[in-house]
């Protein structure tokens, strides 16, 4: 069973400056209380009792309850009628050639 840790004021202040730097994190005060749980290989962060996003491989992601960092986060467009087609390419090619910008860290972290 997970248990949650209560971070103390000089742990909290670099990670909550850290949060800050993601759109719609702006509002998070250091003064927050902030607490982590570590779920599967992710660590989980909760402001004030609730779930603001998760860290992965040192890299934080809004959780998908976390409306206001949604709602400033990029967007796209899908064409629905395009997915069977791209669907159908299978493996013949690499996904990442075809769907992502080449100037991402993903790629670059795998050194392309």
């Amino acid at each position: 069973m997970p248990i949650r840790t209560i971070l103390k004021d000089r742990d909290t202040k670099p990670l909550i400056e850290e949060l800050n730097k993601i759109p719609g994190f702006e509002h998070l005060s250091r003064k927050s209380r902030v607490e982590t749980e570590m779920v599967k290989s992710s660590e989980v962060i909760f402001v004030d009792g609730q779930p603001v996003a998760f860290r992965r491989e040192g890299h934080f992601v809004p959780v998908l309850t976390n409306m206001a960092a949604l709602e400033k986060m990029p967007r796209i467009t899908v064409d629905m009628g395009a997915v069977p087609h791209v669907r159908s390419m299978g493996n013949s090619c690499r996904w990442e050639d075809h769907c992502l910008p080449q100037n991402l860290s993903l790629l670059q972290r795998r050194g392309r």
